[in-house]
């Protein structure tokens, strides 16, 4: 069975990762000195978070491994804990399982890796600061995607690190390098598509990606545009052309629709017709429908935009 693309690509030296330059920049002095402060690494999910932490903990470990008789990467699994706070996150966890790991006499310095931390308890997180305080042998590592969830007693005790989503550029690079290890040819505008949908979020784009090529080994826009679920451009700058008619625009509208897009899909369009247009007016429209749509996802609100941007 064909291995899932986004591990079979993932990063494994720091110098790999793509974007977020600064904090990759950070991290490669991290791997040279011995001490480094608890962590807190916080933004959109796919944008290398773990990853990078997974190759900061492997460079540190390797370049340790001073025992050749030493079983491989036994000292990395005597001393890394890796957790994902949302399957164990209740202060049971922290006073067991976390606790005992701390305990332990070793003499490397201890990490302990908790993913999706934002999904922690209270009292897990007060629990955890004081654990926090008491370990100096141990350094903490928190990853979320939410820092406003991570209790203020505990962001004051660490170095916050905030990732960026990946710039389009950036996301077209990694789209184009596992294309080419893997024999697929990307017409230009489906990478361009494939960035634009993903949102910075390299793990959706490779995924995208992967499924693209499991169709076809030469993926075109046509298909492209099919399995990402973005309607066509042309059709909503038609829809918004100011020689229609509001019953034109509403029955192109009304056709998306029939085509199985969603309200959130077609706002995000509107909203990108604006930006290339330079139309104030229609960004701010477009705004507004997608903060309407967050809220009660119907196509009156479509219908109010497109009478209010045709009379305007």
């Amino acid at each position: 069975m064909e291995l899932v693309w986004v591990e079979k690509y993932r990063p494994k030296e720091i110098e790999d990762i793509v974007g977020n330059e600064a904090i990759v920049d950070v991290f490669k002095i991290f791997s040279k000195e011995e001490s480094m402060p608890h962590l807190i690494l916080t933004g959109a999910p796919g944008i290398g978070k773990t990853t990078l932490i997974g190759c900061l903990i492997s460079r540190i470990f390797k370049d340790d491994q001073k025992d050749p008789k030493d079983p491989k990467d036994q000292k990395k699994k005597d001393c890394v804990l890796e957790m994902n706070a949302s399957d164990e996150r209740g202060v049971e966890v922290v006073r067991t399982k976390i606790k005992a790991f701390l305990q332990k006499k070793l003499d490397h310095l201890r990490f302990l890796i908790l993913d999706e931390s934002d999904a922690m308890t209270p009292a897990a997180q007060q629990s955890m600061r004081r654990l926090l305080e008491k370990h100096t042998d141990a350094r903490f590592i928190f990853i979320c995607n939410d820092i406003s969830k991570i209790a203020d007693t505990i962001q004051s005790r660490c170095a916050i690190l905030r990732f960026s989503p990946l710039s389009p550029t950036d996301t077209k690079r990694i789209i184009k390098r596992i294309a080419q290890a893997e024999g697929v040819t990307v017409d230009e505008p489906s990478a361009d598509l494939i960035a634009e949908t993903a949102e910075g979020d390299a793990r959706q784009a490779i995924n995208l990606l992967q499924t693209l090529a499991s169709i076809s080994k030469t993926v075109k826009i046509e298909l492209t545009r099919k399995m990402s679920h973005i309607p066509p451009t042309s059709a909503v700058e038609q829809m918004l052309s100011k020689d229609r008619t509001l019953p034109q625009a509403i029955a192109s509208l009304d056709a998306l629709f029939e085509e199985g897009y969603s309200c959130e899909d077609v706002a995000k369009l509107v909203f990108k017709v604006g930006k290339d247009r330079s139309d104030l007016f229609l960004l701010e429209e477009a705004s507004k429908l997608l903060l309407r749509i967050s809220h009660s996802p119907a196509p009156i609100h479509f219908y109010a935009l497109l009478h209010q941007y045709l009379s305007f």
